[in-house]
């Protein structure tokens, strides 16, 4: 099994993520932000690594993507779209607060852009929230225009996922090259999943969707089970392998990776990812216990103390990086890993970070969003 060594720190092992993120936003409007050191560190990934803060002034930013001249969108735990600029310059641009959920875990949770059939004008835009009204996810598609950067106009929810608990949403979107998304969805919360959601495939809980939104209506199918909290997933600049972050919940934290071919038809096999007969690759229901069948193991695992929750992920120099919300270290492991793989440390962001997603530019720049600062900062690796 693959380890993160902790530091001599102790911190509470528990996932409790965006209520910690508005705990944090709290405090980091009561305070200065603390400064971000930019001094290069040693990194095993064969380069030296630093940070550099690129924007400030986002409360509780949740997910990003960057837009075709290089610039960000934005999305905030309260539902409002923020535009930054190349030159770090904030915006807001929308607002979707008055059909979101704002406590605990619960926010605005994805943002991703359509790219391929953009225009000069406009820009299609995925997000997905819990919803006001009735604490469903929803998945919902905007309008961006370019000049200047304003969503126009939302859809109604193109799917919606029925939850029974508060917690473990999930809700992170992936674009694929011929329209389609991928969607996250976490088991909704609970301890040890009590429903056993995520192995039922009546169920949408704990569960990677194929959303096809190219159908009127939509359509929607499971691509993978065995999923306690997908946070963030990643595809890589090839197109041809999704990476998972998944939250566990006492114990373990784990990476795991599936290939784009294994969704291409209704009939391919459906990956079990184990969750909760397994927490990591380790038995979480019963000792012994037998891994389901199509199970896929981890690429790699680590345990708390000081990490607690998994912060995914950005594929770029032929890396996977990844980061946690309690430890607050950056780590990488090549695309090639196989399963059991150790993470390699890359640098530290320093304790009054809490990082709540990873992403990489299209140019193979690697950015990270910080709920403890309300910052997008940018991973600088030597070349």
């Amino acid at each position: 099994m693959g380890m993160i060594r902790p530091r001599p720190q102790t911190y509470k092992a528990s996932w409790v993520l965006l209520a910690a993120l508005l705990a944090a936003s709290l405090l980091w409007g009561c305070a200065p932000a603390p400064s971000v050191s930019e001094e290069p560190s040693s990194s095993p990934v064969g380069t030296t690594a630093s940070i550099r803060i690129h924007a400030s002034g986002i409360p509780n930013p949740t997910d990003a993507d960057e837009l075709p001249d290089g610039s960000l969108i934005v999305g905030a735990q309260d539902g409002r779209i923020f535009h930054v600029a190349k030159n770090g310059t904030v915006e807001k641009i929308g607002d979707l607060s008055s059909s979101v959920i704002n406590s605990g875990e619960r926010g605005l949770l994805g943002v991703a852009l359509e790219k391929a059939d953009a225009t000069p004008n406009e820009l299609k835009m995925y997000a997905t929230y819990i919803r006001r009204s009735d604490g469903d996810t929803v998945l919902v598609a905007a309008t961006l225009s370019v000049r200047p950067y304003r969503i126009l106009k939302v859809s109604e929810p193109l799917i919606a996922i029925a939850h029974y608990n508060t917690n473990h949403n999930g809700g992170d979107i992936v674009v694929l090259p011929d329209g389609r998304l991928i969607v996250s969805a976490g088991d909704s919360g609970g301890s040890g999943d009590p429903l056993n959601a995520s192995q039922n495939l009546e169920s949408n809980l704990g569960k990677l969707l194929l959303v096809d939104v190219r159908q009127a209506p939509t359509e929607s199918r499971v691509i993978a089970r065995g999923l306690r909290n997908p946070w963030r997933i990643t595809l890589d600049p090839e197109r041809s392998t999704l990476w998972i972050a998944d939250v566990g919940q006492d114990t373990i934290e784990e990476v795991d990776r599936m290939m784009i071919s294994e969704i291409g038809s209704p009939s391919a096999t459906i990956p079990n990812f184990g969750w909760p007969i397994l927490e990591g690759n380790e038995c979480f229901r019963k000792n012994p216990c037998t891994p389901p069948r199509d199970y896929l193991a981890p690429i790699a695992t680590y345990r708390h103390g000081p990490a607690c929750s998994i912060i995914g992920g950005a594929v770029a120099r032929g890396q996977y990086f990844f980061a946690d919300y309690c430890d607050t270290r950056v780590f990488a492991l090549p695309l090639g890993a196989a399963v059991g793989s150790e993470p390699a440390e890359v640098l530290s962001l320093g304790d009054a970070s809490r990082p709540s997603a990873l992403f990489a530019s299209e140019d193979g720049r690697i950015w990270i969003l910080d709920v403890g600062r309300g910052q997008v900062l940018e991973l600088v690796l030597a070349p």
